[in-house]
């Protein structure tokens, strides 16, 4: 009859604890149902995790569900005896290690040891102060072990259950609160339109800036909310349906918007096209961003960037109307210093128009170098292409300084490598620029000693060794050398002059070139230069006895169109000396004119005249003399590439650059009268 009983109740238990909707319905009815037979206070029912502590599963009394319990020798005997009895928990060692809430609040406690094949549990009973643990019936408890193994497994695997849901939800809501911060940060916003292109969700409703800003755009479409510049671009919003219509992918499109408060903004649109399960289009997905602060910048940018193309513009023509306005009267002031020269002046005289000459060189230095940085600077420098007889080139410069070495009482040694070759692919003009600059400033620091130039090929390089024993810089000095408007000696009482641009345009020419330059020095000791470039070899037959310059040429018609009177007077006396007839021409008009009327073997013509200038006469002329190809050379202030190739465009033969040298003019005559 005991038998019968015991089983009814067990499976009245089990079928008790499976109608409880959940862990803490089911432990209440094994407290309940277990009354008569243990009355207790509280159950708790703790499950051995891998580090040997007890965790708390569930309890009857909330305030033992989080506590962890230290294994001890009770726990370890329950797990063996199955039932353990403490009288008084306070009388016991072992159960004094657990935690304070218990040894303050228990007296009289029960341990039911649970021992599964991978697992170990515990339930524990916290009995009432007034219970006879003397009367438990030991073998009723033992028989319920099934119901309390079942209790525990369930508990154990829907608290598994309840800390993976909750670890997913944490995880869920920690990857959703960073999606939010880094679309709040990127300012990006998620949008839906539908298949008749209308959006339909905006993802940015729980935002009150963004969905006052971006609210007017449910119910129209992109085309609708376009601003009024935007509706003039055709072109892009053609761009921007055929996209849309063949399904492709939107990336980046950016454009104006109207705003709903009547400020427009900018926004940026990517997305997808997405299919329904019939495959049949339903819109597009994709994600908005407001690029108004990035799109003010790049206007702010643009407009800093036209501003800056003005002035460098505005600047450019400064540079070429001053070099044609400083070049003009130089030119006059150097031809009529050659001319006075054969006007059989006294030796006086002659020391004077020296030192004329001298200032106007230095003069016409400062003035190409001043322009030739500006050039430089504003990245409009050109460099040409052209066969250079380099050993021709490095004679005639260093001849130039042979009478200085004499005048300063110097040796100058000058040594070109057999390995050097002759002829090589450069710009000649460059080339003697930076010699002439680094030579002239060896000689400008050097009072006693000696100066030399080698000459030598190292691979596929030509290097320029240039060394002087004059006053020597120090560290610092060199460091700053090649800096433009930067001198050795900047106080007002300096001995040499100059604007410290020779050396900083020789190394920045020397870059174009592919090469560059070196310096160092000692003070008082010496200085040497070591520059270098890389070189293409060229190959030209042209070794005549004589030069063009030197050779007789017969008497020509030259008709020279300048409107200047100085250079009038001052070219036709350079020609009339060499027995040519000159006639003059105030403008690009009259030359036109006076070419129909009279034959001329030779026009000279200035670019920039009064009335017609020499670039549409010269049109002109080749219109009118199609079958005879009159010989055009102009004689211009303006020095640029640009300008000489504007000359050569409209149909002139070559051209000479004011300050006109003598020797050079009357090379140019000769090889057009030979031509001609």
């Amino acid at each position: 009859m005991e038998q019968s009983f015991t089983t009814q109740f067990i499976f009245s238990l089990l079928d008790d604890m499976c109608a409880a909707r959940n862990n803490d319905e089911a432990l209440l009815s094994l407290k309940i149902n277990l009354h008569a037979l243990l009355p207790c206070q509280s159950m708790s029912i703790l499950a051995l995790a891998a580090d040997q502590q007890l965790n708390t599963l569930i309890s009857t009394e909330s305030a033992y569900t989080q506590l962890t319990w230290p294994i001890c020798e009770l726990f370890e005997r329950a797990f063996h005896e199955k039932v353990v009895v403490i009288d008084d928990v306070t009388q016991d060692l072992e159960f004094m290690t657990q935690p304070e809430t218990i040894r303050n609040d228990w007296q009289k406690v029960l341990i039911f040891g649970l021992h599964f094949a991978d697992h170990k549990g515990i339930i524990l009973f916290h009995l009432s102060p007034d219970s006879t643990l003397s009367l438990i019936d030991r073998s009723k408890l033992l028989a319920l072990e099934a119901v309390f193994k079942s209790l525990f497994l369930q508990v154990q695997q829907q608290h598994a259950l309840s800390l993976l849901v909750k670890e997913r939800t944490s995880a869920l809501k920690n990857s959703e609160q960073r999606f939010k911060t880094y679309a709040e940060l990127a300012s990006d916003w998620f949008w839906e339109i539908d298949d008749e292109l209308k959006y339909v969700y905006l993802s940015n409703s729980d935002n009150e800036i963004k969905y006052n800003k971006y609210q007017h755009f449910l119910g129209k479409t992109p085309v609708e909310l376009r601003s009024q510049n935007e509706s003039t671009q055709l072109k892009k919003w053609g761009h921007f349906l055929h996209i849309l219509n063949q399904r492709e992918p939107v990336i980046d499109f950016e454009y104006e918007v109207k705003g709903a408060h009547g400020q427009d903004f900018w926004i940026s649109l990517s997305g997808r096209a997405q299919f329904d399960e019939r495959d049949q289009f339903c819109g597009y997905l994709g994600i908005g961003k407001d690029i108004s602060y990035i799109k003010h910048r790049e206007f702010e940018i643009q407009a800093a960037k036209e501003k800056a193309e003005q002035a460098s513009a505005a600047k450019s023509r400064f540079l070429a109307v001053m070099s044609h306005e400083i070049r003009t009267p130089m030119n006059a002031i150097i031809g009529m210093l050659e001319l006075l020269e054969d006007t059989g002046v006294n030796e006086q005289q002659l020391e004077y128009l020296e030192y004329i000459r001298s200032s106007t060189g230095l003069l016409l230095t400062v003035i190409s170098d001043t322009l030739d940085f500006a050039k430089i600077e504003s990245g409009t420098i050109e460099l040409e292409s052209n066969v250079v007889n380099l050993e021709r080139l490095i004679n005639n410069i260093t001849k130039q300084f042979e009478t200085q070495s004499v005048k300063q009482g110097l040796a100058f040694n000058v040594s070109i490598s057999s390995s050097v070759p002759t002829l090589i692919m450069g710009d000649a003009h460059r080339l003697a620029q930076v010699l002439f600059n680094v030579l002239g400033n060896a000689f400008k620091f050097t009072r006693q000693g000696s100066v030399s130039l080698c000459v030598d090929k190292v691979d596929q390089d030509i290097t320029f060794t240039i060394r002087d024993t004059g006053i020597g810089m120090n560290a610092y000095t060199i460091s700053q050398l090649f800096k433009p408007f930067t001198q050795a000696n900047s106080s007002s009482q300096r001995r040499h002059e100059g604007v410290g641009l020779g050396l900083s345009i020789a190394k920045q020419l020397l870059n174009l070139m592919q090469g560059d330059i070196q310096c160092r020095s000692e003070l008082g000791q010496f200085t040497e230069f070591y520059f270098y470039l890389p070189y293409q070899a060229a190959e030209q037959s042209d070794s005549p006895n004589k030069s063009l310059a030197e050779q007789k040429v017969a008497r020509l018609s030259i008709l020279v169109a300048e409107d200047n009177l100085a250079n009038q007077m001052v070219i036709k006396a350079l020609l009339e000396k060499r027995n040519h007839h000159v006639t003059l021409a105030e403008n690009g008009e009259v030359a036109v004119i006076l070419s129909k009327a009279h034959s001329y073997d030779l026009v000279l013509m200035d670019m920039m005249m009064p009335v017609m200038d020499g670039l549409t006469a010269t049109k002109l002329i080749r219109e009118t003399f199609t079958d005879v190809q009159l010989p055009i050379v102009a004689l211009t202030a303006n020095a640029s590439l640009a300008d000489k190739q504007l000359c050569l465009d409209v149909g002139m033969n070559d051209v000479l650059t004011k300050p006109v040298d003598s020797r050079l003019l009357a090379q140019k005559v000769a090889h057009y009268a030979k031509a001609h």
